[in-house]
């Protein structure tokens, strides 16, 4: 899989960077003894990590509304406590998501490095959980 341009990654490999991997340690075994399921979990859709188009239709006003329902259905997949944070406070106002929200349990060190180095919210998931 070459989601980058710089070469060819391997599954799940490529897979677990972001979506974690309760039951994966860097590779399978060789002997083909590995579980197929590694224990991923589905991260929410966060807008400020996204490039809309400019076309109609393809927008990020255009889009909102189907976002705000894959965020929802993300809460059906046993997400973290801190995704279950980060998507109601994203949506307390409504089905726009709010990019300036924080959660209260990441204000401090993980708020720091959000202004400071710019970390994507998803890299923020990761590192509350």
């Amino acid at each position: 899989m070459n989601l980058d341009g710089r070469r060819e990654k391997f599954v799940p490999g490529t897979c677990v960077v972001c979506h974690g991997g309760d039951h994966y340690a860097g590779k399978f075994p060789e002997d083909g003894s590995g579980f197929a399921n590694v224990g991923g979990h589905f991260l929410p859709y966060d807008t400020g990590n996204f490039e809309f188009s400019s076309k109609a239709g393809l927008t990020e006003a255009d889009q909102e509304q189907a976002i705000y329902s894959l965020n929802q259905n993300v809460l059906n997949t046993g997400p973290t406590v801190a995704e279950q944070e980060l998507i109601a406070g994203w949506y307390a106002n409504g089905r726009i998501l709010d990019k300036n929200y924080v959660p209260a349990s990441w204000q401090g060190q993980v708020a720091a490095a959000v202004n400071s180095i710019r970390m994507s919210r998803r890299e923020l998931v990761e590192a509350a959980t």
